[in-house]
């Protein structure tokens, strides 16, 4: 087996033997995010080892949809689950009408492709309001509360990293508020 293929298996066995199993975490609950850069880097690999998580059950988020190369192609070849929108575009929503329009179409792609799409780093009302004009019907960022302290690592070796040390990753809610 060629040296990246059984690094993919690895990967895969291990998340699923070790996070999945140690844990007890049915893998429909898990959801990796992945940015394109890491599908560059070897998409040979990264497309096995993608393959095989989804085939675990593990959801997989294209993150920071917009930004860097992203390509159409990834979005047919990998086994998406979800787009996430990049804060970048969200940011600029109330004052730049191409971010608004990028928005729109990237909700619109997520549509026809039959993939929810999530709007990242929703910090204002105002933006809330417009993202969800655009068609997005969850969001996630600072509007809705702070990051909570991340977990990172496999069962055994399991260690919380405070806030401070580690990006911000809030959880994706849904923007229609109760009436």
């Amino acid at each position: 087996m060629p040296r990246r293929k059984h690094a993919a298996c690895g990967w895969a066995a291990r998340c699923r033997w070790g996070t999945l199993h140690q844990s007890g975490l049915a893998a429909a609950r898990l959801e990796l995010e992945v940015t394109e850069s890491v599908m560059l880097r070897d998409r040979e690999s990264a497309l096995l080892t993608l393959h095989k998580l989804k085939a675990l059950g593990v959801r997989i988020v294209m993150d920071d949809f917009g930004t860097g190369y992203s390509s159409l192609s990834n979005l047919q070849a990998f086994p998406f689950d979800k787009i996430k929108i990049d804060r970048s575009f969200v940011s600029h929503v109330t004052d730049d009408e191409s971010a608004r329009s990028i928005i729109r179409a990237i909700v619109g792609l997520g549509r026809s492709l039959d993939l929810p799409v999530v709007a990242e780093g929703v910090e204002t009302e105002a933006q809330r309001q417009m993202v969800l004009e655009e068609g997005c019907p969850q969001a996630q960022g600072f509007l809705f509360g702070a990051p909570a302290e991340a977990v990172i690592g496999v069962p055994g070796l399991l260690r919380v990293v405070p806030t401070q040390a580690y990006p911000p990753a809030p959880t994706s809610k849904p923007l229609a508020r109760p009436a």
